[in-house]
């Protein structure tokens, strides 16, 4: 799956017990779509987790607000509260800005 959109909230980073890093953000994508032979706004808010040593040195110049385009793999995520949520996992970010 790739999407592009902006940082709708500051980068949280960490790193998992064996020494992973991560990072963690919410991606908003506003676009124009064609549906039904009529334009639709079409808008998505949507959890992101960067993780690996590959992706770390990229996502260190994220922050709020930034233009990106990500590639990767959807994944359900079982919360807290019990409920699930839908991740992308990203394999690549590009930064756009």
């Amino acid at each position: 799956m790739q999407i592009d959109g902006h940082l709708a909230k500051a980068p949280r980073r960490s790193k998992s017990p064996a020494g992973i890093p991560h990072c963690q953000f919410w991606l908003e994508h506003v676009s124009t779509q064609n549906e039904a032979n009529m334009a639709r706004q079409a808008r998505l808010r949507i959890a992101v987790v960067a993780s690996g040593t590959e992706l770390d040195p990229l996502t260190r110049e994220l922050q709020m607000g930034s233009a990106v385009t990500v590639t990767g793999f959807l994944v359900s995520h079982m919360g807290r509260d019990g409920l699930a949520k839908t991740v992308l996992h990203a394999q690549h970010i590009e930064l756009l800005n």
